[in-house]
C-alpha cells in the first residue's frame, strides 16, 4: 500500500512541479538554485529551496579497443518541506568500468540575515575498484595488495546571497577535514 502511495506522490510531483535540466559529471554552479545538483554544489542554497525531488541518470557508451566502455553517473536529491526546510539528502555516484565513486550527503542551509544564507554538509565518500574489470592483472600490483574500496567522511561549508530569484551569489568549500582517500597504509588527503 505504501509503495503504491509513494508512486502516486512521485508521479503527481513530476506532473505538477517537474522540469528537465541537463546534468553533467561535475559539481554545479554554487549560486544556481535552479540546478539539480545544487545539493552537491552549495549547502547554503538549501535555505532557498523547499520540497523538491531531483533525480538524474547519465550513461555514456564510449568505444574502446575491444568493446564499449560505459560511464554512468547520477544523482538523487530531496529537499525537505516545512519544518525541515533547508535540509536535504543526496546521493551522487559515478561508475566507470573498473572504478566507482559514491557521495552520500546530508546538508543544511539556513538564512542568517535577510537573503544571506549559510550552509553545512556532511558526506560519506566511497571509492572502489572492481578487480574483475582489470585487464592484464598482475597480482604484485600495489593497488591490488590492499583493500579495493575505501570510505571516509567529509565536511563542507557554503555561503549564498539571493536578493531576487533571478540573481544569486554563492561559494562553497568542500573537504574541510581533508579526508584520507588512500586504499593502503599511506595517507592520501583529498584537497579542499
Amino acid at each position: 500500500m505504501m509503495k503504491r502511495f509513494l508512486k502516486i506522490v512521485f508521479i503527481l510531483n513530476l506532473i505538477c512541479f517537474g522540469r528537465v535540466n541537463a546534468q553533467n559529471l561535475y559539481l554545479g554552479n554554487p549560486a544556481d538554485g535552479d540546478r539539480m545538483e545544487v545539493t552537491f554544489s552549495n549547502p547554503a542554497m538549501n535555505a532557498f529551496i523547499m520540497d523538491r525531488l531531483n533525480m538524474a541518470l547519465t550513461s555514456h557508451q564510449i568505444g574502446v579497443a575491444e568493446g564499449a566502455f560505459a560511464i554512468r553517473s547520477g544523482i538523487i536529491g530531496y529537499h525537505f518541506p516545512w519544518q525541515m526546510r533547508g535540509t536535504s539528502l543526496g546521493i551522487q555516484y559515478l561508475q566507470a568500468g573498473l572504478y566507482s565513486y559514491q557521495d552520500l550527503r546530508v546538508s543544511y542551509g539556513r538564512k542568517v540575515a535577510g537573503n544571506l544564507a549559510l550552509g553545512v554538509n556532511l558526506s560519506a565518500l566511497g571509492r572502489s575498484f572492481n578487480k574483475d574489470e582489470f585487464y592484464l592483472v598482475d597480482e604484485r600490483d600495489p593497488l591490488l595488495q590492499g583493500s579495493m574500496s575505501h570510505w571516509s567522511m567529509s565536511a563542507g561549508l557554503g555561503l549564498a546571497w539571493q536578493p531576487t530569484h533571478q540573481f544569486s551569489l554563492g561559494m562553497s568549500v568542500f573537504n574541510l577535514n581533508m579526508p584520507n582517500q588512500s586504499f593502503g597504509n599511506e595517507s592520501l588527503p583529498l584537497p579542499m
